[in-house]
């Protein structure tokens, strides 16, 4: 409920650009998904929260925490995406994009390496493809270009 709310306030603070060549006046403002997305984690908070105090506690029943691997393939998983941030602009989208859905995979998630390897590269094109080639979004790139 706190990050929702941090996620509003934040959005709220992004400033209105001009309006660009070729963007009409029904275009969104830049705050416009950030806003709608915490505004949506704030119901889905709220529901949880909700149920959470309606149900009632099975005695004897201790509260499910990560253990072991489970616990690994978290802190694992953070990692990763911090990593993912950190190296877009030195590896760009391409390239980047593909080494964390192979982590993810093969050691997060434990695929074989072929099917990691097939899967991440067809998700890191189809992603490329779809945002740079279609829609015109400039990604990152690295020193070669891509």
């Amino acid at each position: 409920m706190l990050f929702s709310a941090l996620v509003i306030a934040e959005s709220l603070r992004i400033p209105e650009q001009a309006v660009a060549a070729g963007r009409t006046n029904f275009a969104p403002v830049p705050g416009f998904l950030p806003f709608w997305a915490g505004v949506i984690l704030a119901i889905f908070a709220t529901m949880l929260i909700v149920s959470a105090l309606l149900r009632p506690a099975e005695p004897g029943k201790e509260a499910v925490f990560p253990r072991g691997w489970a616990l690994a393939s978290v802190a694992l998983l953070a990692a990763s995406v911090a990593a993912y941030i950190f190296l877009l602009d030195v590896l760009g989208y391409l390239v980047d994009t593909l080494l964390i859905n192979i982590f993810l995979l093969r050691v997060v998630m434990q695929v074989q390496w072929q099917t990691s390897l097939v899967v991440a590269l067809l998700a890191s094109v189809s992603l490329y493809t779809i945002f740079q080639v279609l829609l015109g979004v400039g990604l990152p790139t690295n020193a070669f270009g891509f």
